[in-house]
């Protein structure tokens, strides 16, 4: 089973109810008379689904939790909510759509692909945490804003949602502008370039190569209430008109971020999924469908708050049970792309720092990862034909003119930079100045890196050496075509296969009431995010192998002789 002795100091209490509860000695009130408030239905195969309400939107909105359960004739007397059980929460993200698809057809393949996992278990599925959010999907242009909404006052002008987004070119769609060396004025500046190998693409210059910045880039739409700000403050913006509800729960809530609430669990979302879970002290694993993953970017491990209390990622003695996890489950589930799960008042940090039980969060899909693909094909090792080994980081970043005591610092392991930092800490003075020197003096990419690693954050990212292989052809080509190989270029390419270029909006000039001449385009909102119609069914299939997976892992207890 999961559970050790690194577990302990932040499970104890938990398992101790647990075991009280499951040998009858207490009955929770929700145990008693909680399911009644919902409807429930014993399966023909034995299985047993019910409904409760565990809370509401403030727009009335209910949020309901399908509990799934084994044989009621169970063999230790249990009821469904004492037996070993495991919580999936999707849609806080409403933009998430994929999540909400996938959690609410997992009931049912659970069911009739999964029984015999069920035994002695439980399974309890939210599969819309954010029903308020997903009804103001509808009420405009279709934009990447998952919020719940709720008046803001982002730019702190004394006004509410006055700045949103706009459809400007009437297409339904809030996607991105791009200016041409913006006139002066118009608050804006040039941050970014039109990529030359792909015009759709549009990227951060590589001063590297001396490029230079030529447009400024932002969300669609207007300032609207002439402070020189585009897009600040409301629906579909850069910021207010809402609360993010990954954001709002307690532990390392990010208080000075605009879309994490007033106060950790304002939303009555948040409050009723953490007061609902406190009261479930069955429960031994959560999933959370978001849009990022713990996954495919396992958490950072031994790093604290300023409390040196709170774990930013995994405790150290976890790592390794939270990574046979993960890969149990990408076994079932595959690779693909993801972003990485910010921590900061999320709910899956929570549910570890403080619930004290395994937390996953999961993208549920995203482009197929040709890194895995391009290693499994390789089979033996050898490079295929037209291909040649790519540089290491270490050589890339001494190309780089990079010292080399940082660069022993970026590609050590975890424990190794923790020494290193160890040893920078008990320097004198003079000597910590100079280091500090160098590391000022590093690209800015570097320095962002080794800033965030020694302030306890997760690695920004290691620079793009291409790791597995590269092109010959592109080696010995221009730096414009190695260029074109990053994120949005390969997400182009993906979705250019399947639908013919069907969520990307081509670039057209529009005459901007403020601007003058822009161009509008982009990716269509979630089309990162939501796969094809008729990849779904093989998705809610892996995840219930997956689910079944973990399920049989969770910790039981027994009376001995």
């Amino acid at each position: 089973m999961w559970y050790d002795d690194s577990m302990k100091k932040r499970i104890l209490l938990g398992i101790t109810a647990f075991g009280i509860a499951a040998f009858g000695f207490v009955a929770s009130p929700w145990q008693s008379n909680a399911w009644a408030t919902g409807s429930s239905a014993v399966q023909p195969d034995g299985l047993r689904r019910d409904e409760v309400v565990i809370g509401s939107t403030p727009d009335r909105r209910e949020l309901t939790v399908v509990r799934l359960s084994g044989n009621a004739k169970e063999g230790q007397g249990r009821g469904p909510d004492e037996r070993p059980a495991i919580a999936i929460v999707a849609g806080l993200d409403a933009h998430h759509e994929i999540g909400t698809r996938v959690a609410a057809r997992l009931v049912e393949r659970l069911a009739r692909e999964h029984a015999s996992a069920l035994e002695g278990r439980t399974v309890y599925v939210l599969a819309n945490a954010n029903p308020d959010g997903s009804a103001e999907r509808g009420a405009g242009p279709d934009a990447d804003w998952g919020r719940a909404p709720a008046d803001g006052d982002a730019d702190r002008d004394g006004r509410s949602g006055e700045d949103p987004a706009e459809d400007l070119n009437g297409d339904g769609l809030i996607t991105m502008m791009r200016v041409r060396s913006p006139r002066p004025g118009s608050g804006l500046t040039p941050t970014h370039v039109v990529d030359p190998s792909d015009g759709r693409i549009v990227r951060e210059p590589d001063a590297a190569e001396g490029e230079i910045a030529t447009h400024a880039y932002l969300i669609e739409g207007i300032d609207n209430d002439g402070d020189g700000l585009f897009n600040e403050d409301g629906r579909g913006g850069s910021g207010g008109g809402g609360v993010m509800l990954d954001r709002n729960f307690p532990t390392l809530w990010p208080e000075h971020d605009e879309d994490a609430g007033l106060y950790p669990l304002s939303r009555p979302e948040t409050r009723a999924i953490v007061e609902w879970l406190q009261g479930r002290s069955n429960v031994q694993a959560v999933i959370v469908f978001g849009p990022g993953s713990t996954l495919r970017h396992n958490p950072p491990s031994g790093a604290f708050d300023q409390t040196g209390e709170i774990p930013k990622g995994l405790e150290k003695d976890d790592v390794a049970q939270f990574k046979m996890l993960a890969d149990e489950m990408k076994a079932s589930l595959g690779e693909w792309t993801s972003p990485e799960h910010a921590p900061e008042g999320s709910l899956a940090t929570w549910v570890y720092s403080d619930l004290g039980v395994w937390a996953v969060q999961t993208s549920v899909w995203g482009r197929p990862d040709s890194e895995k693909k391009d290693k499994a094909d390789k089979g033996d090792g050898v490079a295929a034909e037209d291909e040649v080994p790519a540089k290491s980081e270490r050589e890339a970043l001494q190309e780089r003119g990079v010292a080399p005591s940082l660069i022993e610092f970026l590609v050590a392991d975890d424990d190794g930079r923790a020494a290193i930092l160890g040893q920078f800490m008990s320097l004198p003075e003079e000597e910590q100045a100079e280091m500090m020197a160098l590391v000022e003096a590093a690209p800015d990419d570097v320095r962002t890196r080794i800033m965030a690693i020694a302030d306890g954050q997760p690695d920004p990212g290691a620079p793009d050496t291409n790791q597995d292989t590269v092109d010959a052809d592109a080696s010995a080509g221009s730096t414009s075509e190695r260029r074109a190989k990053g994120e949005d270029a390969a997400w182009l390419v993906y979705l250019d296969a399947w639908d013919g270029g069907g969520r990307f909006v081509d670039w057209e000039i529009v005459d901007h009431p403020q601007l003058g001449e822009v161009e509008i385009g982009g990716f269509v909102p979630g089309a990162r995010t939501q796969p094809p119609d008729d990849e779904i069914d093989g998705i809610v299939d892996r995840y219930g192998d997956a689910v079944a997976g973990v399920l049989g892992r969770l910790a039981d207890l027994e009376i001995g002789e």
